[in-house]
């Protein structure tokens, strides 16, 4: 391996580590509820995000072999728009474990700029990823395989079938409007304009007595 090849590899590598954050920050504008979900799953249900990781790994390197192996030119573009697909999606989950590390390290300069957090909170984790042995092997695949399944749970979590329905409800003690039912199963006050209308001016039976 020549200088040269040295050189390129190490500006590929730089490439790489500012690029995550980049796409980090730019899936988090572009789609802002599914990042917010992603980070959740890690906050929340880890063990959930490895579970659906190591399917969804399963599923993307199955279809891409059964595709690639196919001896036909379409196949082999579809293997790899899979691969593509698999990546985003693993690379678009782990910028909710950025998310997560960065909000657990907070700044007063984040005021006004939450992406700064997202940042911080991507360096670093691209930083430990240069661990040796344990960064390369253990920490790197970790956060693809988690970030495949974190996509998976925030695209669950955001259909409609998972969206939980809320009813409005009365609290109890709550005066309800006129002729309905209260909390609890009282009646509310029933409407007393016609009654007051109805009933005979004071005095006016006891001057009919007099007479």
């Amino acid at each position: 391996m020549t200088l040269s090849d040295v050189a390129s590899v190490v500006m590929v590598f730089v490439a790489l580590l500012l690029a995550l954050p980049a796409y980090w920050v730019a899936t988090r504008a572009l789609f802002p509820a599914g990042a917010a979900r992603a980070q959740r799953a890690y906050a929340e249900s880890p063990g959930k995000a490895f579970g659906a990781g190591v399917l969804g790994v399963f599923a993307v390197g199955l279809a891409t072999t059964i595709l690639g192996a196919m001896p036909v030119p379409l196949m082999k573009v579809l293997a790899l728009l899979t691969f593509g697909a698999g990546l985003g999606a693993a690379l678009f989950g782990a910028g909710g474990l950025a998310g997560l590390i960065g909000s657990r390290l907070p700044s007063t300069g984040d005021a006004g700029s939450p992406w700064k957090a997202l940042v911080r909170g991507g360096v670093a984790m691209e930083l430990s990823f240069l661990i040796p042995l344990l960064g390369w092997f253990l920490l790197f695949p970790l956060s693809l395989v988690t970030g495949i399944g974190a996509t998976i749970l925030s695209l669950r979590a955001g259909t409609p079938s998972a969206q939980p329905v809320s009813h409005p409800e009365v609290a109890a003690g709550t005066p309800a409007p006129d002729g309905l039912p209260a909390a609890g199963g009282a009646p509310g006050p029933i409407p007393t304009a016609n009654a007051h209308a109805a009933e005979p001016p004071v005095g006016a039976g006891a001057g009919a007595g007099v007479r």
